[in-house]
């Protein structure tokens, strides 16, 4: 099973630019889940941005967190 993962800045917010804010972890119990979005995923329009391990080192920041998926999954060339 592969791992996942989501660069935010320290209040959950997006890091590489995007809209709103990721729940974080709190007490070691995981942040909630974000809404299911519905339609056609297309990459850096209509998703959500998450990375594959070989795509952290082009999108570091202030945190990284590993993330859980459910649905499906379409991915570009680094993200």
């Amino acid at each position: 099973m592969e791992t996942y993962y989501k660069v935010l800045n320290y209040n959950g917010s997006c890091y590489h630019s995007g809209h709103g804010s990721w729940p974080l972890p709190v007490n070691d119990q995981p942040g909630d889940w974000v809404p299911t979005l519905e339609g056609r995923l297309v990459p850096c329009h209509h998703g959500y941005h998450i990375l594959r391990r070989q795509d952290l080192v082009s999108w570091l920041g202030p945190t990284i967190y590993t993330v859980e998926v459910m649905g499906g999954i379409t991915w570009d060339t680094d993200k």
